[in-house]
């Protein structure tokens, strides 16, 4: 019993990106990677203005995220399949463990040499502190924004988180708004 209240406090909240205007600023602004199965766009929010509850406090981390399905895809039943393994790929990959949107975050959108600029910690590494380095005071949060491709019909489940993480993984290319 002990064991389900531990594993409820580590899940990670993820809000829904809702707004047109959310969705025009990750699509302007964001870091687009392109895989065979889906494509993820990570962008660091603005700071919201909502006051937080002390002046000392921080602002809780904006941790937001959309999953998107075009006609492009198929039917409505195909595209409601393609939402349905990106949210579960999204849930058990490295975008739902606890720590891993910050360590995403510094790899992709702080550091422009990727994983071995001085500060970064490897995304591969669950144990890497969270609170070091030199953004660990204005960790605003991330948005992610899956958009499935039309081959992610012929996959399983296994098959979209293994990508997702890859997709991820990876050394960036270029900057943001470039694939």
């Amino acid at each position: 019993m002990m064991d389900s209240v531990s594993n409820d406090q580590r899940k990670v909240r993820w809000r829904s990106l809702v707004r047109k205007s959310e969705f025009q600023q990750i699509y302007r602004q964001g870091v687009k990677k392109v895989g065979r199965l889906v494509v993820v766009y990570l962008m660091e929010p603005e700071l919201r203005s909502d006051p937080s509850p002390s002046p000392t406090a921080a602002p809780p981390p904006d941790l937001a995220r959309a999953v998107v399905a075009s006609r492009k895809v198929g039917n409505a039943v195909a595209r409601n399949r393609a939402k349905r393994l990106l949210r579960e790929a999204h849930r058990t990959g490295l975008l739902g463990e606890p720590g891993r949107a910050r360590q995403i975050r510094d790899r992709f959108l702080r550091e422009p040499d990727g994983p071995t600029a001085p500060g970064a910690a490897p995304v591969d590494a669950p144990d890497a502190p969270t609170g070091e380095g030199r953004h660990a005071n204005n960790y605003k949060g991330l948005w992610v924004l899956l958009i499935a491709r039309q081959a992610i019909l012929d996959a399983n489940s296994r098959q979209v988180r293994e990508e997702l993480d890859d997709l991820l993984s990876r050394p960036l290319a270029g900057r943001p708004g470039e694939a």
